[in-house]
């Protein structure tokens, strides 16, 4: 019978810890560099958070911000900061730090510096031929 109809609750696939595991990994390996790594990172923490969401672990929105801004390389990182401070995207704490923006700002600037420095490879490279 349990061949036929399976158990009774599925084995769990994802933790709330997994959105912090997922981010530790990264940094680990230097952070996200590239575009490609950064589909990857994103399809990821996107299955997750439909996962917890699904079966109910997390409830409307989690803020995972700062995870993601984590994930990321130091340059790539210093690169959206300055950008999302010349634009006013961030928003200042009390103590005079910056707040990192939602996710939807964020992940527009991550894109955005990803594809500039694409571009600036291709140049770089159609240069050195």
């Amino acid at each position: 019978m349990k061949r036929r109809w399976g158990t009774v609750s599925p084995e769990r696939r994802y933790k709330i810890s997994s959105i912090n595991q997922l981010s530790t990994n990264y940094q680990q390996e230097g952070g996200i560099r590239n575009m490609t790594q950064y589909k990857t990172f994103i399809g990821e923490y996107e299955s997750i958070i439909n996962y917890l969401k699904r079966y109910q672990y997390i409830q409307g929105d989690i803020n995972q911000d700062q995870e993601i801004f984590a994930s990321l390389s130091s340059s790539v990182q210093k690169s959206i900061y300055k950008e999302m401070i010349k634009d006013k995207e961030m928003e200042q704490a009390l103590d005079g730090g910056y707040i990192i923006p939602r996710l939807e700002i964020l992940k527009l600037y991550i894109k955005q510096d990803l594809e500039a420095r694409v571009l600036i490879q291709q140049k770089e490279f159609s240069k050195a031929k």
